[in-house]
């Protein structure tokens, strides 16, 4: 049996050949749903080298973070910093200030961010807009993990003290 080419594996996944070659020379720029159709389209037909793993490219985590002029966020947004250095380079931490006086606002970059994130680290205060956008975030599947404050009626980890527990 001839070895497969571009074109039948592009047929069997349902894209165009420059796609499949973007996604077995591993150049990016597809998506990760792409990959993976592309990537099984290939295995099926026994594609005779090895092929890439479902997702290439950048990770990004966000961190929102409230009050830079506070000390306490201050050294927690340089603690990110810090850890983000020691990260693979395939794994981006993009730090995000916002008004603790907005909700709103806070609420809004949770569901509708600037750029695709794989996972959402928060320290933002609790109120029922933002536990409304954290929820449907969570509904999403979106990995979240909640640091300093626990948003109320929601499932992400969350990383703090317990306050009841403390008194």
């Amino acid at each position: 049996m001839p070895k497969p080419t571009f074109l039948d594996i592009a047929r069997r996944a349902g894209v165009g050949t420059a796609t499949v070659e973007r996604v077995l020379n591993g150049r990016g720029g597809v998506t990760p749903a792409t990959v993976e159709k592309v990537v099984a389209a290939a295995r099926s037909l026994d594609y005779p080298r090895r092929l890439p793993e479902a997702h290439h490219g950048v990770i990004r985590i966000e961190v929102i973070l409230v009050r830079p002029d506070a000390t306490f966020f201050a050294r927690l947004s340089r603690a990110f910093e810090r850890i983000a250095a020691t990260l693979d380079r395939s794994i981006a931490v993009h730090r995000t200030f916002l008004d603790e006086a907005d909700p709103a606002a806070i609420a809004r970059r949770i569901l509708d961010p600037d750029m695709r994130r794989a996972g959402l680290i928060l320290a933002v205060p609790d109120h029922p807009l933002v536990g409304a956008a954290l929820r449907k975030l969570e509904a999403e599947n979106i990995p979240t993990v909640q640091i300093v404050t626990e948003i109320s009626g929601t499932s992400g980890a969350y990383v703090g003290i317990d306050n009841y527990a403390a008194g």
